[in-house]
């Protein structure tokens, strides 16, 4: 099996190497890094004086102020510690789009900023945002956000198959996992091949029927749409559906500046 090419050149690996995550806050980290915290410690960064107190560490008295002022006073430095550095990655279905995809690029750029992170001692975390939806598919429940292209059933088609990537209860099957969806699945087929666009409609209504049975889906309803349009815009009229506010774009027309 041939091995996958790496992410990042060699010589542009090189080039990063010159450069760090620059922070705008100071973070608490967990170990010794090369990043200056707010608590005070062991570096060569001088951050304060203090007066001593019986049980400092000698090695930090400051015998100069002591020769001048005749009062014993602690060096206070500045500590360091590692930064905390996360990197999350979009895994959604839309960055699967061009060749190479954006998921491609999005893995490139966070390889880059990884590798950066390490090389300054810092402690890089990368998570993936949709894994477990698209990948593990380890949830028991999920909340989507589907938005529907098209009112022909058609433009369903890659939610209610069970073949279908984007089928998201028993998700990818190569066969149904049970008799319902075998159902849905028969029924989808048939609206899809048929010319008779009443039994189309029949076939749908019964897709509906038994969602509404089996509930995969319970579905949250905002009982307002709101859509905000210019006062020189005429002939606007929203609807429910999306494109809520253009959907006659070929009737609006514009008047003079407001």
């Amino acid at each position: 099996m041939p091995e996958a090419a790496p992410l990042l050149d060699p010589k542009f690996l090189a080039r990063l190497e010159q450069l760090e995550i620059a922070s705008r806050k100071i973070f608490q980290g967990r170990m010794k890094g090369e990043r200056l915290s707010r608590k005070k410690g062991q570096s060569v960064e001088f951050a304060d004086y203090r007066n001593y107190v019986v049980g400092d560490d000698l090695r930090f008295l400051d015998w100069n102020l002591f020769g001048r002022l005749d009062k014993l006073f602690i060096r206070l430095f500045l500590e360091e510690e590692d930064l905390h550095f996360y990197i999350l990655i979009d895994n959604s279905l839309s960055m699967d789009f061009g060749n190479p995809s954006k998921l491609h690029y999005a893995r490139q750029i966070a390889a880059a900023l990884g590798f950066i992170g390490l090389v300054n001692m810092d402690r890089v975390v990368v998570e993936v945002f949709n894994e477990r939806m698209t990948q593990s598919f380890d949830y028991e429940a999920i909340m989507l956000g589907l938005t529907n292209v098209d009112l022909d059933p058609n433009g369903e088609m890659n939610v209610w198959l069970s073949s279908s990537d984007n089928h998201q209860w028993n998700p990818s099957q190569k066969t149904p996992e049970t008799p319902w969806e075998a159902e849905i699945d028969r029924l989808m087929h048939a609206q899809a091949s048929a010319s008779d666009a009443r039994k189309r409609k029949e076939a749908f209504d019964r897709v509906q029927e038994i969602v509404v049975e089996q509930e995969p889906f319970i579905f949250l309803i905002n009982k307002n749409a709101l859509s905000a349009v210019s006062t020189t815009v005429h002939g606007a009229a929203p609807v429910i559906l999306s494109p809520q506010t253009f959907w006659n774009a070929e009737r609006l027309t514009v008047s003079g500046s407001r």
